[in-house]
């Protein structure tokens, strides 16, 4: 589960750093290094 990679290529279609309608709205994301965790891990 851990070697899962992300499915990067939907970005092309939306991504939620730059639509006023979501609460990610200019949410910078770095795709080399995790930021955020998930469930305390």
């Amino acid at each position: 589960m851990h070697q899962i990679e992300p499915y990067y290529n939907w970005l092309k279609y939306y991504n939620p750093a730059k639509d006023p309608q979501s609460p990610f709205y200019g949410k910078e994301y770095n795709f080399d290094q995790y930021s955020d965790t998930i469930y305390g891990y």
